[in-house]
């Protein structure tokens, strides 16, 4: 039974790591490093709903938790950029999330350059619960200038995630949840 119960737990330790995804972190040396940045202050001007933009540059997510300015250094040189964009909308007193993926965009950072991100939804309020909505972004710097029109769409597994809880704080509940479902299998 104990060997059962030590696999079982290994297992689920598997999992929970596998499933992690991987996390972005400044370059130790910073010196002529170019800047990427999501201008938070224009993000908060809409009180309709809450933009959330989630980062992902060479395939690793820029964590909100590590950098919650959103500020990040990047090495000179080309990188792939791809942003997560979701916006919350109360519709009746319920939450509901639009989402979606943008295109990944190469994008060749110079140093000592600031590059800054930047979504908006174009519509302030919802007709239905089940609506997309289109929503605009950008990327910008003296040299690019990204502006695109996407459809945010309706997700409504999105929208019942607990946001008060930092990914960290869900994989350990996450893993507390394993632990216990164990003990109680192992008292039967």
């Amino acid at each position: 039974m104990k060997r059962k119960l030590f696999f079982l737990v290994l297992a689920v330790f598997f999992l929970i790591g596998c499933s992690t995804k991987n996390i972005y972190v400044d370059p130790l040396d910073e010196t002529n490093s170019a800047q990427l940045s999501v201008d938070l202050i224009k993000l908060l001007e809409n009180d309709h709903f809450l933009i959330n933009i989630t980062l992902t540059l060479d395939g690793k997510i820029i964590d909100s938790q590590q950098y919650p300015s959103m500020d990040v250094s990047v090495l000179p040189g080309k990188h792939k950029l791809s942003l997560e964009i979701t916006a919350y909308y109360i519709y009746n007193n319920e939450r509901r999330a639009k989402h979606n993926i943008t295109k990944e965009f190469e994008i060749d950072f110079k140093a000592n350059n600031k590059y800054i991100v930047y979504a908006n939804v174009l519509e302030d309020n919802l007709k239905n619960l089940e609506d997309n909505v289109e929503s605009i972004y950008s990327i910008q710097n003296s040299d690019i200038h990204i502006n695109e029109k996407i459809v945010l769409e309706d997700s409504p597994f999105r929208s019942f995630r607990p946001s008060s809880l930092t990914p960290q704080q869900m994989k350990e509940a996450a893993i507390e949840s394993a632990i216990d479902t164990v003990i109680i299998l192992e008292t039967l």
